[in-house]
């Protein structure tokens, strides 16, 4: 009988870590970023940067902040030729110039409602917070 005690304690812990969790990366990937458009956010980061992985995390405890983050690659002639400003060479992936291939990360802040996404952070190939750049990649990956 003294294994009844323990089992229930070990049952209940159990229990405890089964409290509802959220898709992270799916939420953020169903949503979408109203001021640019109504399209999907993994649609349209899936298109312009093909073959990217998706992540999600917590940070902190119980009600910690989500975050999604999209990893990729694309060509610097191709961010140029749709407006992006010009991207120095010397970022280019493993010192190729022709493609220029960069790295990018889209960083996606959401909600702990889950109803709203806000993006967080940009790098491509620098961190990029606001102005001309930001949108011109914007309207790249919005195309």
């Amino acid at each position: 009988m003294r294994t009844l005690p323990l089992l229930v304690a070990i049952l209940a812990l159990v229990l405890a870590g089964c409290g509802e969790t959220t898709d992270i990366v799916g939420t953020v990937k169903a949503g979408t970023l109203p001021p640019y458009t109504t399209k999907p956010i993994g649609k349209a980061f899936d298109a312009a940067f093909p073959g990217g992985t998706w992540t999600g995390s917590t940070s902190g405890m119980g009600e910690g902040e989500m975050v999604a983050q999209f990893r990729s690659t694309g060509t610097a002639e191709a961010l140029e030729a749709s407006g992006v400003p010009a991207i120095d060479r010397k970022d280019c992936i493993d010192n190729t110039q022709r493609p220029c291939r960069i790295p990018v990360s889209f960083q996606f802040t959401l909600s702990p409602d889950t109803r709203s996404i806000t993006l967080a952070l940009v790098e491509a190939p620098k961190p990029m917070r606001s102005g001309e750049q930001l949108n011109a990649l914007l309207a790249f990956v919005y195309r």
